[in-house]
C-alpha cells in the first residue's frame, strides 16, 4: 500500500503531468464460506462489502494502522473480548454494518480490490 502512494503522490508532483490529486480505494468483499447453505457457485456470494478510501490528507495507511488494535472493548475489563487483536476490517464488521455475530461467523474469505483514482480538476467560467 505505502509503494502504491508513493506512486500516487510523485505523479502529483510531477511538473510536466496533469494529474493534480489522486485517492487509493480499497473495496473490502467479505465472501460466504463453500460450506454455506446460501453458497452458490455460480454467483459471487458477497455478504458485505466495506469500502475505505486515503488520499495525500488522510492516507489509506492511517485508517488500517498495521499492528494497532482498533478493538472497540479493549479497555472494557469485565468484557469477554477485552485481550483480542481487532485489525480495522473486523472492527468495521461488528461495529459498522448489521450483520450480526451469527453472519459475521458465516465469512470463508475476503477479496480485497484496490485502486488508484487520479483526479485533475478543471474550472469551467460561464459568461
Amino acid at each position: 500500500m505505502t509503494k502504491l502512494i508513493s506512486v500516487g503522490k510523485r505523479r502529483v508532483d510531477d511538473p510536466s503531468g496533469w494529474i493534480q490529486s489522486f485517492e487509493v480505494e480499497c473495496y473490502l468483499n467479505f465472501v460466504l464460506r463453500k460450506n454455506d447453505i446460501a453458497f452458490n457457485k455460480d454467483e459471487n456470494n458477497i455478504l458485505v462489502q466495506l469500502n475505505e478510501y486515503g488520499d495525500k490528507v488522510r492516507p489509506i495507511n492511517a485508517t488500517f494502522r498495521h499492528g494497532v488494535s482498533h478493538h472497540e472493548f479493549q479497555h472494557w475489563d469485565w468484557h469477554v473480548m477485552k485481550d483480542e487483536f481487532h485489525c480495522w476490517p473486523y472492527h468495521c464488521l461488528y461495529d459498522h454494518t448489521n450483520l450480526g455475530w451469527s453472519n459475521i461467523l458465516r465469512i470463508g474469505a475476503v477479496d480485497l480490490d484496490i485502486q488508484i483514482v487520479y483526479q485533475k480538476y478543471t474550472s469551467i467560467e460561464i459568461e
